[in-house]
């Protein structure tokens, strides 16, 4: 039975693409909420 290899899971770049997938995200729905206020759908 073989040891399982060592993991090349990097929490610098994790975090980097954890973080770079939020602010697209927030970024994204930030756009849509401005241009939905801009057509009155919230008023």
């Amino acid at each position: 039975m073989q040891g399982n290899p060592r993991s090349s899971f990097q929490p610098a770049e994790a975090g980097a693409v954890l973080a770079g997938t939020v602010g697209a995200c927030g970024g994204a729905g930030a756009l849509v909420g401005w241009a939905a206020g801009n057509k009155g759908y919230f008023s």
